[in-house]
């Protein structure tokens, strides 16, 4: 369908992926595949300090196989309610949570994005913030982590301090009411 094909279409449905205690993973977001890849990749749901990777060999086909693997991540803070232009009322962000929200697998690079919050080292504590992971597949079921090359972690939402004043940030009055990019992909 990404591709643009016609149909028919044939697919597969999952009702049976399970969190490393075996009860049901909820929050699984499929990754968008730009070019052929060996296997077909499902990430989340968030663990905490960790998420879960499936990759499916061969997925329409007779020798489909499933294997998951357990990524190593930073303890999340969570998405902050936000405040609005004009109003008292606060955007309630909390109840989204950190699943992954979107994900995306060119050349067996798994990039997948997060709500989240930090604090930024200003006076008004944790804002919300997204957070990028960006890993390398190539070995799966084996995966990178934090600190390892081919694993790749970014927080974005304060200011980028590429163009960006240091005193530069959030809300300022009569512009975006959403940060600007805080850090940069090295």
């Amino acid at each position: 369908m990404a591709a643009g094909e016609p149909g028919p279409l044939s697919g597969w449905q999952y009702w049976d992926l399970t969190n490393p205690d075996n009860s049901l993973a909820k929050g699984i977001v499929p990754a968008v595949h730009h070019r052929a890849n060996s296997r077909t990749f499902l990430v989340g749901p968030n663990l905490g300090d960790r998420m879960l990777i499936w990759g499916i060999r061969d997925p329409l086909g007779p020798s489909q196989r499933i294997d998951r693997a357990e990524l190593s991540i930073s303890q999340f803070n969570g998405p902050v309610d936000g405040l609005q232009k004009n109003s008292m009322q606060l955007i309630r962000t909390t109840n989204i949570g950190t699943d992954p929200l979107r994900a995306s697998c060119r050349n067996n690079t798994l990039s997948f994005s997060f709500n989240d919050g930090t604090d930024w080292g200003q006076a008004a504590g944790n804002i919300s913030a997204n957070r990028l992971l960006r890993i390398d597949l190539s070995a799966f079921p084996s995966v990178p982590h934090s600190g390892d090359t081919g694993y790749r972690e970014r927080l974005f939402g304060l200011n980028n301090p590429i163009e960006d004043q240091p005193a530069s940030g959030l809300a300022t009055p009569g512009l975006w009411s959403t940060p600007t990019v805080a850090a940069i992909w090295s």
